[in-house]
């Protein structure tokens, strides 16, 4: 019980540095989510296109009427009132088709149509409808076909289209801001988890602390189990704060099987610092040392590794540098859970691994941790 209040107060005293920290995350959650929902979604829009049918017969009033469903077409104004809606970009091109257009076409595959154009890309859509058109068109000519029968085939032809199904999940926005979420709460999570557990550590590992306790009628290995104890309850109660708010933020996103995925994967890094704490507090022996050693982790690693700047926007180098970093394999592997369409075992190959590297480092740390301590309690 003396060593969870001592716990306790050395967390009550610190508790602005910890709301701070939390402060930093929600803070650029928030900022992250409003700029994204701020941001145009892609919406399909036809192009504008003129077309004037000097023509007037059953082939050219199919070609009207094709284009008046693959774009928005405008009724002509007259040829000055045209031009100026093409130099105003209110139209990509005008379309004329010429008289005579029902005869051209067992000559000319296009049937002489004249089109003037802006050139810019809005165009290439309506070009591609065109070549769509005049493909079917020739092919139906070169069976026979002409006047009202060969404008029906062709109508009903174009008429075809392919349904497209997204594959990706409807989620995919919310998982993206879950994946953004636990990147910048890898920062927090690192910073309260190491500035907490390393000063209490250090301040028992005190030489006069250390000694006073081996010669007083408390079990050292019953102590040494208390404290490891405690910090693995504070290290689980962060984890499981920052679960709850990421839960609050991201709302039903995290509600779901891969919602339980950012969970564990955050576990998995609450373990790891976890275990980076026992190590440094075993080198560490000073307040000042542990603020400094603190913010370098913590800072280094939410640059380097992605959490501040996405990793697409980070150089080569520094991201072959972060590979030995934690917070680089935690924020992939919440990244790859975020692009995971369907679960199965092949997909979670590339988020188990960055589990088990994750799991490695809290290996490394906690034997090294623990020889660190061995090798203090001798000195002593």
């Amino acid at each position: 019980m003396t060593v969870f209040n001592a716990f306790m107060c050395v967390i009550r005293r610190n508790l602005v540095t910890i709301i701070i920290f939390t402060a930093i995350t929600v803070g650029f959650s928030l900022i992250n989510f409003a700029s994204g929902d701020s941001a145009a979604a892609f919406t399909a829009e036809k192009p504008g296109v003129i077309c004037i049918d000097l023509d007037n017969t059953e082939l050219s009033k199919s070609l009207v009427s094709y284009l008046d469903e693959t774009t928005s077409l405008h009724d002509s104004s007259g040829s000055d009132r045209d031009d100026d809606a093409l130099f105003y970009r209110e139209v990509c091109c005008i379309i004329t088709i010429p008289k005579g257009y029902s005869e051209n076409i067992s000559s000319s595959s296009d049937g002489g149509i004249e089109i003037r154009t802006t050139g810019d890309s809005r165009y290439t859509l309506v070009e591609m409808s065109l070549a769509r058109y005049m493909r079917v068109q020739y092919y139906y000519t070169g069976q026979g076909l002409r006047g009202e029968a060969l404008a029906k085939a062709v109508g009903e032809s174009v008429a075809d289209n392919v349904e497209v199904i997204m594959k990706a999940p409807k989620d995919s926005t919310a998982l993206s801001k879950a994946a953004t979420y636990f990147s910048f709460a890898s920062y927090s999570i690192t910073a309260c988890i190491l500035f907490i557990i390393c000063l209490v550590l250090t301040s028992f590992n005190d030489r006069n602390i250390f000694r006073r306790t081996a010669v007083s009628s408390m079990n050292y290995n019953k102590f040494s189990l208390m404290l490891m104890f405690c910090c693995g309850m504070y290290a689980l109660a962060v984890w499981f704060a920052f679960t709850v708010l990421g839960v609050v933020l991201c709302g039903s996103a995290l509600l779901s099987v891969k919602g339980l995925l950012f969970a564990a994967g955050s576990l998995v890094f609450t373990i790891c610092i976890l275990c980076l704490s026992f190590l440094l507090s075993g080198v560490l022996h000073s307040r000042n040392a542990v603020t400094g050693i603190v913010n370098v982790i913590a800072l280094g690693s939410a640059f380097l590794c992605g959490a501040f700047i996405p990793t697409s926007m980070l150089p080569d180098a520094v991201l072959a540098f972060a590979h030995v970093l934690p917070a680089y394999w935690f924020i992939k592997g919440e990244n790859e859970i975020a692009a995971i369409e369907s679960l199965s075992l092949q997909n979670l190959t590339g988020v188990l691994v960055c589990f088990g590297v994750m799991l490695c480092f809290a290996l490394v740390f906690a034997v090294s941790g623990l020889a660190i301590a061995s090798h203090n309690r001798r000195r002593e």
